[in-house]
Formats: C-alpha cells, structure tokens, sequence
C-alpha cells in the first residue's frame, strides 16, 4: 500500500471534469517503507516472465473522487541491456497510471561517465559487500546492476 508523503502540493481543479486533487511531492510504500519522489526512475509491473517497463514519475496526485494516488509518468524506451531513452510525449491517458503498479525503484543516470563511476563502486561493493566503503557512494550502497541504466540523449 502506498502512502503520500512528503509535503503536500497545492490543489488543483480540472477545467474538464471539475473533479479537484491533490499534488504530493513523495509516496512512500508502507510494508518496505521504499520512498518515491517525483523524478525518480520506476520499475512498473508487466506480463509474468516479461522484462519491466521503465519510467520517471512526474507528478503523484489523489484524484477526490476515487481516493487512489495516481502517477503521471514519462516512459523510456529499453535501447540495450543497460541504454534507455525516454520517449516522445504520450498522449495524457497513457501517461497516468496507478502507483500500485510499481515494483522497484531503478536508476537512470544521465552519462557514461556517471556510469563507469557506479560500475567502480559496485566492484567495491562486491568486494565488502557488508558496508559501505570509506570513499563516497554515487548511488545507494549495494545497488544491483540490473537496476541502473544510461541515458541515450542521441537516439533518433
């Protein structure tokens, strides 16, 4: 079950429907106590034995009418193994999902660079996997490799 945490944006009023909701700028999953903020990377839940979506979550909001958080969501586009590139703007209905259809957070890093550097401490983390190194950490310790990617700001 996912929470809204965080603080608590200001409400806004479709012109549409006239149905009021809240902005939040966090959601935290209540059992693992996972924290989402807006901007971060998503695995989203997808056909048994297939590979997860990707996604950047852009808003989290309650909609009054239905009490359920919801997401507006950017998706990626899986390039290669760990190359991802976001695509163009969906239309807003395909754009908005239920939070309950998160997994795990993943990382997109913007480059190579930032990549190679994960990599380098992900040997650390191999190598004394029961705390942190004296060094500083670019992503959270003991991060998995199959949860960070690269973004491809060049493909066409």
């Amino acid at each position: 079950m996912w929470n809204p945490s965080g603080r608590e944006l200001t409400p806004h009023l479709n012109t549409q429907t006239g149905a009021q909701s809240w902005a939040y700028s966090a959601m935290q999953h209540v059992p693992s106590g996972l924290v989402i903020r807006c901007g971060c990377s998503v695995f989203l839940r997808s056909a048994p034995n297939e590979v997860p979506h990707l996604a950047r979550v852009d808003r989290i909001w309650k909609d009054f009418r239905e009490l359920n958080l919801r997401m507006t969501i950017s998706w990626y586009h899986r390039l290669s193994e760990n190359h991802v590139t976001l695509f163009p703007k969906t239309p807003k209905k395909d754009s908005v999902q239920y939070v309950n259809c998160i997994d795990d957070i993943c990382y997109v890093l913007d480059t190579d660079a930032a990549y190679e550097k994960y990599q380098s401490q992900h040997a650390l983390y191999c190598l004394n996997p029961k705390g942190p190194p004296s060094l500083p950490t670019y992503l959270p310790f003991g991060t998995l490799p199959n949860q960070v990617f690269v973004l491809d700001k060049d493909f066409d």
